[in-house]
């Protein structure tokens, strides 16, 4: 308000005052507020937003690819079998823990294990599940169903040799037996009562008649005595077995004594005794006759603790002899003389199994393919061994063995892969034999050398005629500079009977 004066009188006057107007300047903004009550319902929104992004970018960064792949787990699986084949060849410990480290797994040890217990429950190639369970007794690794298998197979004592220490000295829940209940206390060693015998610290047997624990003490203290009962224990299954594949029956427990009977895979059989090594069982078949079988080739259940050891097992059978022809009389003086028999045939000249084949197998056959000139390797590391008889039949029940490492022998026909067909897994490398006959007698045989899983190994010719190069040069260049392939080469052999 203020007061203006003119000539003609004061008056009074309400002046306004405005601001200066102040330079414009453009509104940003996502959405246009529909009012002033909606801005703050608009804030939150849009916090909202920003905050559900921010989470999507923490997550994202979080997920990443996932470390290895199938295919990745695959390849170290068969590495693994490798290894475990090698080592059953080899026998060294070290070097098989020191390619078991290079796979490159998280926790060795375990892998192992789970590898192991993998290939026993998929009942895989029994020859590489042998090898691992081998190896993993042999670094020391444990579980129940590979120590089972070690049990089964014969050869947790195998294992315990390989390492070059003594069996270790049984718990006192091992020596309990299943269901003790062993009591613990300082100073204190308690005994449960078992009425079967237990192996002493010697070896020999010693009855426990109770279950009583003695504590040595200074004079001036009583002994204290802790007896613990046990619980009503579960009576076993009666021992049985049931064939891996289809396998003979023999009288004796060997390849030298005759085969009586044959079992199919799956077919049961009650277990009635077992040989002084442990590694033959003594069978009744389902149709009531007896006889031996080898004990690699079967799964047993029960109690086998309880089959009794067979020690009245007769000699096995020599070769049958030749019947001899009486000498005739001389003929009268008046006669003439009778005339000269025809001299026998010569028998056959050689060994008795001739090598008639040895062939490695081409790209594809072992499970690889070509990519022009490329070789795309396959997985297999396999030999095959076929047994015919003189007229080129199957020939079932003959001994054949590799020289190498643990020199397995396989019976043919016995392994399900077929008649007359023995099959064994490849490390490096093997040379193969035919040692027995069907009759248990031992023969003579060619040996199929060279049979290599080294390309280095394996002559120029049999790697072209298997496809794997063209030339010499070829395969130099592309198979042994290069190792293509290595490893992972598989044979067939086959021997024939010369009589």
């Amino acid at each position: 308000m203020s007061i203006k004066c003119t000539s003609e009188g004061c008056t009074k006057e309400r002046l306004y005052h405005t601001r200066p107007q102040l330079r414009s300047f453009p509104r940003f903004s996502f959405v246009t507020p529909l009012s002033r009550s909606n801005r703050h319902l608009n804030s939150s929104y849009w916090l909202f937003c920003i905050l559900t992004l921010c989470l999507s970018a923490l997550v994202l960064v979080g997920c990443g690819p996932e470390n290895g792949s199938a295919s990745d787990q695959d390849e170290n699986v068969v590495a693994t079998q490798q290894i475990a084949v090698e080592f059953a060849t080899s026998q060294n410990v070290n070097l098989a823990q020191a390619q078991l480290d290079a796979l490159g797994v998280a926790n060795v040890d375990q892998w192992l294990l789970y590898v192991t217990e993998t290939n026993i429950t998929s009942g895989q190639d029994p020859a590489v599940t042998d090898a691992l369970v081998r190896l993993s007794n042999a670094i020391g690794l444990q579980s129940a169903s590979i120590n089972q298998y070690a049990i089964q197979h014969n050869i947790l004592n195998a294992a315990s040799t390989l390492l070059g220490e003594a069996n270790p000295p049984a718990t006192a829940q091992e020596q309990a037996g299943e269901g003790a209940i062993v009591a613990t206390a300082p100073a204190i060693a308690a005994v449960p009562l078992d009425t079967a015998s237990q192996p002493a610290a010697g070896g020999d047997s010693q009855p426990q008649s109770e279950a009583v624990a003695a504590v040595d003490t200074p004079t001036s203290e009583p002994t204290v005595e802790v007896v613990v009962e046990e619980p009503t224990a579960t009576p076993l299954a009666s021992p049985a077995l049931s064939a891996n594949s289809p396998l003979n029956v023999r009288n004796g427990p060997g390849l030298a004594y005759l085969i009586v009977a044959a079992m199919q895979a799956g077919e049961t059989a009650d277990v009635m005794g077992k040989n002084d090594v442990g590694d033959w069982w003594q069978v009744t078949l389902a149709n009531g006759q007896t006889g031996w079988v080898f004990g690699q080739l079967v799964t047993t259940q029960g109690d086998m603790n309880s089959v009794a050891l067979i020690t009245d097992i007769p000699a096995p059978p020599t070769s049958e002899p030749v019947a001899v022809a009486p000498t005739p009389e001389p003929a009268p003086a008046e006669e003439a003389p009778a005339e000269e028999a025809p001299a026998a045939a010569p028998a056959p000249g050689g060994p008795d199994f001739r090598l008639i084949e040895r062939r490695l197998w081409s790209v594809t056959e072992n499970g690889g393919r070509m990519d022009g000139p490329s070789v795309i390797c396959g997985e297999k590391r396999q030999l095959v061994v076929h047994v015919l008889d003189a007229a080129g039949n199957p020939l079932n029940g003959v001994a054949v063995q590799v020289v190498y490492g643990n020199k397995e022998i396989y019976v043919s026909g016995s392994q399900g892969k077929g008649d007359g067909v023995s099959e064994f897994v490849l490390g490096d490398g093997q040379d193969v034999k035919v040692v027995k006959d069907v009759d248990g007698r031992e023969v003579s045989s060619d040996v199929a050398t060279g049979l290599s899983t080294k390309p280095y190994a394996i002559a120029f010719p049999d790697l072209i005629a298997a496809g794997f190069c063209t030339d010499d040069a070829s395969c130099q260049k592309n198979i042994v500079d290069v190792y293509a392939c290595g490893g992972h080469y598989s044979w067939t052999v086959k021997f024939q009977r010369n009589y």
